[in-house]
Order: C-alpha cells, then structure tokens, then sequence
C-alpha cells in the first residue's frame, strides 16, 4: 500500500506536525488540510475527524485493508482462504530456500472487524529440495481447531517419483494464543507415479457432505507401454487423516498399479505435472478440474463411474448443474498471450454438457483476465465471482453476482486494493454475513497478503 501524501497549507503563526505515528496538534490558528489517510497510527492517535482503521489515519467509513504478511517471494495458487465458524485461516507457504524459516505451512486467523492473529506455524518438520520446484499443498478445516495439510514435493533420492504426505494440526482456539500441535496423519511418504524426474503436481482435499470423510486427489503421470497418460487418483481419508481404504506400495514404472482407493484413467492428451486445480461437489458426485491452462473436468460418482470433458483453454468450472458444468471461460489474452499480457474482449459464462462435451454461451460479461484466476464463492444458484477484471493492477477488486442457471452477471461491490501492484492472487469466503477478500499484492522484490471484510452483497 502506497502510503499516502499530506497536505500541508501552512501559515506563520503555527503549523501541525505528525511525527512518527503520533498527532501533536495544531498551534494558534492556523489551517491545515489532510488527505484521505495522513498518517499510520500504531498508537491509535489521530487528527481530529480522522479514526483509527487498520493501523492508518483515515476519514470514517474509509475501507483500509489489513495488511496480513509481508514476504520475499510467494505464488500465486500458494496464498489459500479456510473458512471457519466466525473467521478464515490465511494460509501460505513459505519455500525451502527461504531463510531463515526454509520449508512451512504458515496461517493468520482473519476476524470480522479485519483484525489478524499471531502467526501459526502449521507444518514446518517436511524435507524438501531447495533446488526443485517448489512443493504443493493444500489444507481443509476439519473444525476450528483441527486442521488436515497435504504436501507434494520431488524427490530427495534416486527414485524419480514425486512424494506426497498428509500432517494433522491442531490448533488454539479462535482468540487464543498457542503453538499448534502438528504430527502426521499417514505412517509413510506415498510416492506417486510421474514421467520424467520429480515431476511433481498439485493434491486437493475435498469433503463430500454425504460422507464423513475426506477425499484426496492426485493427478499422476504414468507410461503405460511406451505410451504417456495421466490418471486421477483418490485417497479416502477419515476425519484424523488416516487412510480409510489401505494405500499400495507400488514399484517404479508399474502402471498397472494403482496407490490409492480408486483410480480413474483420463483421456487428457498432456499429463505432465498437471495438477488438480479446483474440486467441487454435486451432491454424490465430485468435480475435479485438472490443470488450469488446458483444463479438464472429471466427475466421479459414489459407485466410481467416471465421466470427463475437455473444457476450454483457460475456463474456470463454476458449478455442476445435472448433466453439465458451468464455467467461466476469460477474455482472450492479448501481445504474446503470457499470463501477465492484457487480455481482450468480454468474457462469458458458458455451459457444457457432460456427456458430448458440446457447449452453449449463456452470457457475455464484463472483461476478466484468467491471471490472477478469479475466485468463486458458490452460493445457492449461483455464487459470487471476484476479480481483478481486465487489468492485472487494477486498483479495485471486482465483485460479481452470478445465476449459473441462466449466465445473469452483476456487479455488486468494488473492494479497493489502495495499492497499484500487480494481483497475484485472489481468495474469498463468506461466513456468516461477512465477505472476507483476501489477495497478493507482488513486486520485484516481495509479496505482500492483503485482507479486507466487508458486508455479503
């Protein structure tokens, strides 16, 4: 957040000075004109008609943002949003090489009124390589307290085969201040088949209403005969993590082998570090979107029926409505079509059919770019989408209503950022009546977690 200019109208007589973060006054009769937000305010003082909001002088009903973290470098899909009863966990990572934490899964409760919590080391005992990609994660709430962490990461030996692990974490209560309780959940690393060395993709917890229990899906690439494909596997976890169904140790390049509960063969052409990118569910049945560029949509059933499409480059999967899916598809890049170029024309709500693949526009949109992907809140319906929209440092969050029956799309709210970096990242949530907008703000030189809560639109 750029802090903000004063300006003084000074006169002979006296003048007004903000020092450090303390008001001293005015003197005699002079005037003084401030801007929208004049100073910080650690000390909770500020010129008179200005309230303390988020740390920063600012006139009342100003929306501050609260700055929940700042650090060296993150990505985008790293920055995750846990709704809880009365607050969202923040969750983020920090990566192997970065000192002097190195390898961990970090959290800040954020409250109704924008206020954060202390830090919460969530895992930090995994070994990872400094020199690979980074690991993935993901993390699901089991209550407010109990947490359940995936990690997938390459390969610290001769086996060329990524590992993937599940942590438990328990945590103090919402208000409290303690450490967190972390210990795995599984006896031992699961490797998981890839082409070619560490190749390593993205897991994805998903709870299914109807079931206590928690689903784990994982996108591997294997060589069957000579011949690359991918598949969907899925772990069956109880609510403690275990397994639930026992895991197979597999050897290296057995691809009739199968680790998990069930796994599901994908006719998807490119299976290369292709990693789960959403999952939804849809009464019985679970959606789960791989890979973001050329994604796919898999939908599995309680008697492990499989159906899949090809969805169109870029889309985002909104919602599954019988026998099609809903989905975003974003306006087209523009220059050399990188995730950073600007994006052209509108973008529209499409629906899929399941069993052809054969898609119907239902609505043209305002413009909004796939970088940073929009965020989804599914709300009976329909759901709330928010975004950047065109531009990538757009100084508003844009927040849009959509009816995924027939592609109806409003805008509801602009949640501004006070910044003009670029977005690297939005997450949102709604608990209770409260929106809870979360998102990265990056630089050359740093990434900085932002937060605002507003009323649900």
């Amino acid at each position: 957040m750029r802090r903000p200019s004063i300006r003084h109208t000074l006169c002979v007589a006296a003048s007004a000075v903000v020092m450090g973060s303390v008001w001293l006054g005015s003197l005699g009769g002079c005037s003084v004109e401030w801007g929208d937000m004049p100073a910080l305010c650690s000390e909770g003082a500020c010129p008179e008609g200005y309230d303390c909001i988020q740390g920063v002088c600012a006139l009342p009903g100003t929306t501050v943002p609260t700055l929940v973290t700042e650090v060296g470098n993150l990505r985008g899909p790293d920055l995750r949003i846990v709704p809880q009863s009365d607050s969202v966990l923040v969750v983020w990572e920090s990566y192997p090489y970065n000192e002097p934490v190195g390898q961990a899964l970090i959290a800040k409760r954020l409250y109704p009124d924008g206020s954060t919590s202390e830090e919460l080391v969530l895992e930090d005992t995994w070994q990872a390589d400094a020199g690979a990609v980074e690991p993935f994660y993901d993390v699901v709430a089991l209550s407010d307290t109990e947490l359940l962490l995936t990690l997938s990461s390459s390969p610290l030996d001769d086996d060329p085969r990524p590992r993937m692990i599940v942590f438990r974490a328990t945590l103090p209560a919402p208000g409290q201040d303690g450490a967190v309780d972390s210990s795995l959940a599984w006896d031992d690393q699961i490797r998981m088949s890839t082409i070619g060395y560490g190749n390593v993709s993205q897991p994805r917890f998903i709870r299914v209403p109807s079931e206590e229990r928690v689903k784990l899906g994982y996108f591997e690439g294997i060589v069957d005969e000579g011949a690359t494909g991918g598949r969907l596997v899925v772990f069956n976890l109880r609510e403690d993590g275990s397994h639930a169904v026992a895991p197979t140790t597999c050897a290296i390049g057995d691809a009739t082998c199968c680790p998990g509960a069930v796994c599901y063969s994908s006719t998807r052409d490119e299976a290369i570090a292709a990693g789960v990118a959403s999952a939804t569910t849809a009464g019985n049945e679970i959606g789960w979107t791989i890979d973001e560029t050329r994604p796919s949509f898999m939908v599995t059933g309680a008697a492990d029926e499989l159906t899949e499409i090809g969805l169109q480059d870029l889309s985002v999967p909104l919602a599954v409505e019988g026998t099609s899916v809903v989905q975003l598809v974003p306006s087209e890049r523009s220059g050399e079509a990188l995730p950073e170029d600007p994006v052209e024309g509108p973008a529209r709500i499409v629906r899929s059919a399941l069993a052809t693949g054969d898609s119907t526009e239902l609505a043209e949109i305002d413009p909004i770019r796939d970088n940073p992907r929009p965020a989804w809140i599914p709300r009976g319906g329909g759901g709330l989408l928010l975004t950047p929209g065109a531009d990538i440092s757009s100084p508003e969050l844009h927040v849009y209503s959509v009816d995924t029956t027939d592609g109806t799309t409003k805008k509801v709210l602009s949640i501004p950022r006070r910044s003009q970096l670029t977005v690297g990242s939005v997450q949102a949530a709604v608990v209770g009546d409260k929106l809870y907008v979360v998102w990265l703000d990056v630089a050359d030189d740093r990434a900085v977690i932002r937060a605002s809560v507003v009323d649900v639109p």
